[in-house]
């Protein structure tokens, strides 16, 4: 066989080698599900001329799903807790999951890998956030009435999530500006703002981007967690603003340790506008693409009353009292006059 033909031959061979190749072709795993949900996770793939020799699905590099084609049975079940396989709906392409707890939480990969000779192995991985709805949102603080330059002094409470629920603020549909916000361009740390120095900073520690290595989550993948979680911080774009300061934090449940309350104090001053059209205040409390509540509050708000000037109020004072010196004189004159 000359030189010409064995070069034919082995270019001929390796590009069919390289057209028969396994390929993941999807991995569909959605990014929040709440607690008690079912959920599809699909991983779709082709085998182009290769064998299919088993399916595995891991959950935080723990497995918890196999299917091989050739064993008996062709699929088996891990037990994990937070994880509930449904095997009448699971095959070799995607797994059924059914009553997800938050222990479920995490990052999911499906492994794909062939038989002899080539044994090649594709793999892919998402994650999914199991979310625990809260339990109550409320507004605390509001005053059933205002006056021109008051200040209003409001605290949200979004309580009994997790993970803990963002908090945004509008008045009377403007967007909020935080005068003194810490937060920069480029922060993608919605939890900054936790209280420091306490017991418990810990806890909240663990949801801070410079503190990973105590994140609870630090074994998902933060290009994920990152965006649901970032603190929507108002711009100076739009000709309504409500000029304020907010300040975010969280802290555990009472009776609850893995879930959070989110908590959003609002302070500005009442502008004479709102004398007008009153005072609503929205809060939003909001998780991913799988929670959302908006809590409103509304009063009056009225012109702060006009306090006399001290000279003429000094006057009115001295005028009140000499009015009644004198009805008491004459008072006293006419029952000296009458007892005569």
């Amino acid at each position: 066989m000359n030189t010409a033909t064995t070069y034919f031959l082995v270019t001929f061979i390796g590009q069919i080698g390289l057209s028969w190749c396994l390929k993941l072709l999807e991995l569909d795993v959605p990014t929040h599900k709440l607690v008690g949900e079912g959920v599809k996770l699909v991983c779709r793939f082709d085998m182009e001329g290769d064998t299919l020799y088993s399916v595995k699905w891991y959950r935080n590099e723990q497995e918890f799903y196999r299917f091989v084609p050739n064993d008996r049975p062709k699929l088996q079940i891990f037990p994990q807790h937070g994880i509930r396989v449904e095997r009448s709906k699971s095959s070799r392409q995607h797994v059924f999951l059914f009553d997800l707890q938050l222990e479920a939480s995490g990052s999911y990969r499906c492994e794909v890998s062939a038989e002899a000779p080539s044994f090649r192995t594709k793999h892919e991985e998402k994650v999914m956030v199991v979310v625990q709805e809260p339990y109550h949102n409320e507004i605390v603080g509001m005053k059933p009435r205002y006056y021109t330059g008051d200040l209003v002094n409001v605290t949200c409470f979004s309580k009994g999530s997790s993970p803990p629920a963002e908090l945004s603020w509008k008045v009377n549909d403007d967007r909020i500006y935080d005068e003194t916000t810490s937060l920069v361009a480029g922060d993608n740390s919605p939890y900054s703002r936790y209280p420091p120095d306490t017991p418990d900073s810990a806890h909240y520690s663990r949801y801070s981007q410079d503190n990973r290595q105590d994140d609870r989550y630090d074994r998902y993948n933060q290009d994920v967690l990152d965006a649901p979680y970032q603190v929507i911080e108002p711009k100076v774009a739009e000709p309504k603003l409500v000029f304020g300061t907010i300040k975010d934090w969280f802290e555990k449940h009472d009776s609850n340790t893995n879930l959070d309350t989110a908590a959003s104090n609002l302070q500005f001053y009442v502008q004479d506008i709102h004398r007008h059209i009153g005072l609503r205040l929205e809060c939003t409390a909001s998780i991913g693409p799988v929670y959302w509540h908006a809590t409103q509050e509304t009063c009056q708000v009225a012109a702060k009353p006009r306090e006399l000037p001290q000279w003429m109020s000094s006057s009115a004072n001295r005028g009140c009292f000499s009015y009644g010196l004198s009805v008491a004189l004459i008072l006293l004159m006419l029952l000296m006059f009458s007892s005569k």
